[in-house]
């Protein structure tokens, strides 16, 4: 009798489930490594402060305000409250949350692509999403972005689910996923439309439709909300910078993160990489592989074509951490190809993650890429020993000088009495010549950081001064705010 030395086929089985769990474990540990690294470093900055003074309201108070304060739905303001009451409300504190999140997307993708493609692809995958610098970027600030990306990576398993079962379960957990996700974010829908249609248009399902109608009530009920929060226009400011510009800037995102590297050279070798790698899926001899790429890809397009549709009706909200669930079906296509091109694809694999490594170690450790210095500012503006002013440009930042500097107030109408004038110029970089100080008052001092300029002035006592005067401090162009501290 011959004996095969062969293990059965069931056992063989197990030892790769075994391994590319250790894979996953190990990508994830990795993950977490990076994003909860240095979490509290960066101060927080303009958009993070909302997040920060809504966390010391009561809960009701809380949700009262998102509508006048922010331009999302609640529900990771809801997270967030409830994560505060045991971690606080600082910056390591309040970032956990997101970084938690970011973590938990590691494994949704590799879930995700795995039952899209195969294991191998899903590792892939995971190992894109652990070290991408846009993804960490995310899951490090106290907003809803990271809680958006991983309801982006859940959609597409649910989604994934969906085709290949093809039951009422699997189509309902897609339309409860979808409800969550745009609780989430409003821009959720650039990737759940197409989702929805494709599902539609692939099972032709009146299971499907049942499903969608879940999405579409969670629609209709957030439509109140949308409108209060348009008219506070907070996202006006988008449409300010060039579109020629922010669409130019979204493949660099997905590549070398919020700032990107010093060396542009190591982000366009990996960006080459990633456009070979999708190439290579969408020619793969592989049917499935290909088809699943296109898929993805398709997906892709379709969060960016939804908002450049938007935009071209009026309403303008092409910017990268709008689209950032773009990211996750391309990470999803990036991996197919570079899992299927043998040891090109494992060279290509290693280029873009030691790319990614440097870019977030980068980031870690060098001011001139980190958020703005907030709390480094208000270190050197120091306590008030007097009556101060401050002006601030541009004076949409009031909120992230409160935090670290404390309340101030309104420069009035009749002007203030002073002995010290803060001009602050909030930009990067920051190059501004002082003005000529106010009467009775001579410059000081002037100090820098790669995210603000001060300038100091100083009189010998108090002085009365009217807003003009303030107002002639002011550092760069565009409006200032201008506060007092310390007085009345």
């Amino acid at each position: 009798m011959v004996t095969s030395s062969a293990p059965p086929r069931a056992t063989e089985l197990k030892r790769t489930a075994a391994r590319a769990t250790a894979a996953l474990i190990l990508l994830t540990a990795l993950g977490a490594l990076l994003r909860f690294g240095r979490i509290g470093h960066q101060s927080f900055w303009l958009d993070e402060s909302y997040t920060a003074a809504l966390m010391k309201r009561g809960f009701g108070q809380m949700l009262s305000t998102i509508p006048h304060s922010e331009s999302t739905p609640p529900l990771y303001y809801m997270f967030a409250w409830l994560w505060s009451r045991v971690f606080g409300t600082g910056a390591a504190g309040l970032r956990s949350l997101s970084a938690v999140f970011g973590v938990a997307t590691i494994p949704v993708a590799y879930a995700a692509a795995r039952r899209l493609f195969d294991t191998r692809v899903g590792l892939v995958a995971a190992a894109l999403v652990a070290v991408n610098p846009y993804f960490v970027w995310y899951s490090q600030e106290a907003r809803a972005y990271g809680l958006l990306v991983l309801m982006a990576a859940l959609s597409l398993l649910a989604f994934a689910h969906a085709l290949r079962e093809r039951t009422p379960r699997a189509y309902l957990l897609w339309g409860a996923v979808a409800v969550v996700a745009l609780l989430t974010h409003y821009f959720a829908a650039f990737l759940l439309v197409p989702e929805a249609a494709y599902l539609l248009y692939a099972t032709r399902s009146r299971w499907m439709l049942v499903a969608l109608a879940l999405p579409l009530a969670c629609t209709a009920a957030l439509v109140p909300l949308v409108l209060a929060q348009r008219r506070t226009a907070h996202a006006q400011w988008i449409g300010n910078i060039a579109l020629g510009r922010r669409l130019s800037e979204l493949p660099k995102k997905f590549v070398t993160g919020e700032l990107g590297l010093p060396l542009p050279v190591l982000g366009a070798a990996a960006g080459a990489v990633v456009v070979a790698a999708i190439a290579w899926a969408l020619l793969c001899p592989d049917v499935r592989t290909r088809r699943s790429a296109a898929l993805m890809v398709g997906l892709a397009v379709a969060v960016v074509a939804i908002p450049l549709a938007l935009a071209a009706a009026g309403l303008d909200y092409v910017i990268g951490r709008n689209l950032i669930a773009l990211y996750v079906p391309l990470a999803f296509a990036t991996a197919a190809g570079l899992a299927t091109a043998g040891r090109p694809g494992a060279a290509g694999l290693a280029a873009v993650c030691a790319v990614a490594l440097v870019v977030n170690g980068y980031v870690a450790y060098d001011s001139k890429v980190e958020r703005d210095d907030w709390r480094g500012l208000a270190a050197v503006l120091g306590p008030v020993a007097g009556p101060r002013a401050i002006v601030v440009a541009p004076g949409i930042q009031k909120p992230a000088l409160m935090l670290y500097a404390g309340h101030v107030r309104h420069v009035g109408p009749l002007g203030e009495t002073v002995d010290e004038i803060d001009a602050i110029l909030a930009a990067r970089p920051p190059h501004a010549a002082p003005a000529p100080p106010p009467p009775g008052f001579k410059l000081v001092s002037e100090r820098r950081s790669p995210s603000w300029e001060l300038v100091r002035y100083r009189a010998p006592a108090p002085r009365p001064l009217s807003p003009a005067q303030f107002e002639g401090t002011r550092l760069g162009a565009g409006s200032a705010g201008l506060y007092v501290q310390g007085a009345g």
